[in-house]
């Protein structure tokens, strides 16, 4: 029981008694992210056509090719192999600790002990700030790189001397930006350059609840003993004449200044006491004797100098808050009052372990859904660091929520088939006539007919030398071919990819 003569000068706090957090324990905030992909996919060009076509004097496997993909091409490469293994993305961001100084606050909330329930919302409190400022950064991904290599080959037509290759492309990631350093641009990255929080506040002195001074019929029948505890306020005086009262210190305060006729007391609730909330019952005990004067004013204290003070409303977090602002950079430090309305209990030791709670990224909505055929590791920087409008149509992003308590890594899983409806044509030619004659045209229906061979000197019309084979002199040879297609289907065929994020946000 706090136990006063009369009214003395509240005590204040110094600052050398406020809570101090461990700063040699928790030295750095860093924040990291990481994503990992998953994923090979091999042989996926083949001959979309082929054309044998071993027409007089050309040599059998003179083709004609055309070669294509499973997977669609915006670009217009073919693609043979995608690999996906081995890319990935780096995030990582370090705040170090620069500076503490005591804050002081006017107009705190005080709520019941063990409820959340406001009995005062202005007093004053002091708080130790505690900053960590930008130390180190570092940006790395890798982007799928075409390289072009030799995959097949093919004839301009089934008589040409020359084979031609056919290049495909293989797809593979490579580191494609690094970067590492002490410090960034807020406004560039929107990941904000220092740090700071509130840490623990306590009450920097007494706040009373009620006051009470005597009037002069009080005088006239003291010395006067005044005391809260067991949630009445007692007021007696040496010829055991006692008054009781309880109930809300706004009701009490209306009954203590009616006792007698309005002839002993003046009672009134300081400003900031919710008093119609407040009870007697939530005043500190405290214990007055020998009072005899009127100038003396008797202050019950709800809050006392130094106490643990309810958190919400001052402390904060180092998890930075960003504000989907449009500019991407607006924040706020996320006030424990948040946390509270979620559950947390209002008390020091509740925000300690909140503060110093881990978190860890998980893949926002909406980040990659959308893969083509190859799943690269698109940077969620906007989502898992930023938070701001992106994307159309707009989307909000508030960086916390990809960033929670659950441990493990984020997956997720691609699933893309092939181009359906693709297939691979074989055309074959046999030969259906020759025949030498002295007409202009020979083996009448059928689908080809030449006078020619294919890397010889044209038929001698006279002689018949150079034909498909010795005519006689002054015939001409022919020839007849048929031509038989073949038709494969390519079965469609589903690629299995992932992307595994994984990281961590907290003190160190």
């Amino acid at each position: 029981m706090l136990g006063r003569q009369i009214a003395a000068c509240d005590p204040a706090v110094c600052s050398n008694d406020l809570p101090k957090f461990d700063v040699a324990g928790f030295g750095k905030i860093v924040r990291r992210a990481r994503v990992e992909c998953n994923g090979d996919y091999s042989d996926l060009c083949f001959y979309s056509y082929i054309n044998n076509q071993p027409v007089p004097f050309c040599i059998a496997g003179r083709p004609y090719r055309v070669h294509s993909s499973k997977i669609e091409s915006l670009t217009g490469v073919i693609y043979d192999r995608v690999q996906n293994s081995g890319g990935y993305w780096i995030q990582e961001y370090e705040w170090s600790y620069s500076s503490s100084l005591v804050h002081s606050f006017t107009g705190s909330v005080y709520k019941r002990p063990g409820t959340n329930t406001v009995i005062c919302n202005n007093f004053n409190a002091v708080v130790m700030r505690y900053s960590y400022t930008a130390s180190y950064y570092k940006i790395e991904y890798t982007a799928g790189v075409d390289t072009y290599f030799n995959w097949g080959s093919t004839y301009d037509n089934c008589c040409s001397p020359v084979e031609t290759t056919l290049q495909a492309v293989s797809r593979e990631p490579q580191v494609w930006f690094s970067t590492t350093g002490s410090t960034w641009s807020g406004g560039g990255t929107g990941v904000p350059t220092s740090i700071s929080f509130y840490y623990k506040p306590v009450a920097s002195s007494n706040k009373d609840g009620i006051v009470i001074q005597l009037r002069s019929g009080a005088i006239a029948s003291g010395p006067w003993e005044a005391s809260a505890s067991g949630g009445q306020i007692i007021l007696r005086n040496n010829s055991g004449t006692e008054y009781t009262f309880s109930g809300t210190l706004s009701a009490a305060a209306t009954a203590i200044s009616a006792a007698a006729g309005s002839t002993l007391f003046l009672a009134s609730v300081p400003s900031g006491i919710l008093g119609s909330v407040a009870l007697v019952s939530d005043l500190k005990e405290t214990e007055f004797s020998q009072i005899n004067v009127t100038s003396c004013s008797i202050g019950f204290p709800i809050i006392l100098a130094g106490e643990k003070v309810p958190p919400s409303n001052i402390s904060s977090s180092h998890f930075l808050q960003t504000f989907a602002s449009g500019s991407c950079v607006s924040s706020v430090n996320l006030p424990y009052s948040t946390a509270v309305s979620q559950g947390e209990a209002d008390t020091h030791e509740a925000y300690e372990s909140w503060l110093l709670r881990e978190r860890y990224p998980k893949f926002p909505g909406g980040f990659a859904d959308q893969p083509f055929y190859l799943v690269d590791p698109q940077l969620p920087s906007d989502q898992l660091f930023i938070g701001c409008n992106v994307g159309f149509p707009v989307l909000a992003y508030n960086i916390l929520d990809y960033w929670n308590e659950s441990p493990g890594d984020s997956i997720r899983n691609y699933s893309l088939d092939s181009s359906p409806g693709l297939f691979s044509e074989t055309v074959s030619w046999n030969l259906a006539c020759s025949q030498c004659t002295n007409q202009m045209f020979g083996c009448f229906g059928f689908s080809y007919t030449a006078t020619t061979g294919c890397g010889f000197p044209p038929a001698n019309i006279l002689t018949g030398a150079g034909g498909f084979f010795d005519c006689p002199p002054g015939t001409i040879s022919w020839h007849g071919w048929n031509a038989s297609s073949t038709i494969t289907d390519i079965p469609v065929v589903t690629f299995e990819t992932s992307m595994t994020l994984y990281g961590v946000w907290r003190f160190e």
